[in-house]
């Protein structure tokens, strides 16, 4: 029927939409390993509980790794500024003859070498250096600003997203208490026309209401599965998600 056909496109939207969401191809296929709404919902009520955790979030991570790439140029610059001390040293012999015959006497050969220390002071370069610190300090306060925020970002969408799940997770109790009550009002209707004290319009209606309920019923159901997977995201869980 028209009806069964709009469920089932409803549903395969449900599973693209929660590929998208998991950062998945959607076009890689998924199986649903507990097919139970109850352990599903349980599942996400556990998930509200579960704490922060910057590392497990690329983008701070990303963050993390430019702070430290700062904090290693600016110590550059820093010891370009210090005098350094150089060892060197050579050795060597020379030829001391002028006959070929001579050339397999070891005596002819007069053995040399040199060592020394050379120590290099930076000059004045026009405040270049100076500058390259500056610069490189102002890097390092910039990552551990961007650090900073991207932090405040994370709290802030864990946060949304607990509540969102949260507002699903009650919202599907509604749906599935109101879907429950369709049904029965449905059958009570079919059972008062079976019997001939009911109408067909009352029939009609009822089976109306039903599919309304069931709309709303898997439109909660895809509420539920994006507020799942927008928690996940940002708490950096979306590679533990069932596939």
């Amino acid at each position: 029927s028209t009806d069964s056909m709009r469920i089932s496109n409803i549903l395969k939207l449900t599973e693209q939409v929660l590929k998208f969401q998991m950062g998945m191809d959607i076009n890689t296929p998924v199986s649903i390993t507990d097919t139970s709404l109850n352990a599903y919902s349980q599942n996400a009520l556990t998930l509200v509980s579960e704490e922060n955790n910057y590392v497990r979030v690329p983008e701070y991570n990303l963050f993390n790794t430019q702070l430290k790439l700062n904090e290693y140029n600016l110590r550059r610059y820093k010891l370009a500024a210090l005098p350094s001390l150089n060892v060197f040293g050579a050795y060597g012999s020379n030829y001391g003859t002028n006959k070929f015959g001579d050339v397999f006497v070891f005596n002819k050969y007069w053995a040399n070498a040199t060592f020394g220390l050379q120590l290099d002071v930076p000059i004045f370069n026009g405040f270049l250096r100076q500058n390259q610190v500056t610069e490189a300090k102002l890097n390092v306060e910039k990552s551990k600003n961007n650090i900073e925020n991207i932090k405040q970002v994370i709290d802030f969408q864990a946060t949304q997203a607990r509540t969102n799940l949260k507002n699903a997770l009650l919202q599907i109790q509604n749906q599935q208490r109101n879907l429950e009550l369709a049904n029965d009002v449905l059958d009570l209707a079919r059972r008062k026309y079976k019997e001939g004290v009911g109408s067909n319009l009352e029939v009609t209606t009822a089976q109306t209401d039903n599919l309304q309920a069931q709309n709303s019923y898997f439109n909660t159901i895809m509420d539920l599965i994006n507020a799942e997977a927008d928690l996940r995201k940002s708490l950096g869980l979306f590679n533990d998600a069932a596939h």
